[in-house]
């Protein structure tokens, strides 16, 4: 597999959010997870982000090392 090492955006940290997270981080992924309320533990290339997608301000943010636009 082909890896760039880029970022991969997970949202929630629940049953599904984080066994997507464990997958991504076994991969060499670097991964920021978007979550409302509970952190999943610290652990290498995982960087937690405390929103909720609702409140438009959050959503509108804008994170320095964010690439383009889709």
């Amino acid at each position: 597999m082909d890896n760039d090492n880029g970022l991969s955006v997970v949202l929630g940290a629940g049953q599904i959010g984080s066994r997507i997270v464990d997958r991504l981080l076994a991969r060499g992924q670097r991964v920021r997870l978007v979550n409302r309320s509970t952190a999943l533990p610290e652990r290498p290339n995982l960087e937690q982000v405390r929103g909720d997608l609702r409140d438009l301000g959050f959503a509108d943010w804008d994170p320095p090392d964010a690439g383009e636009d889709i």
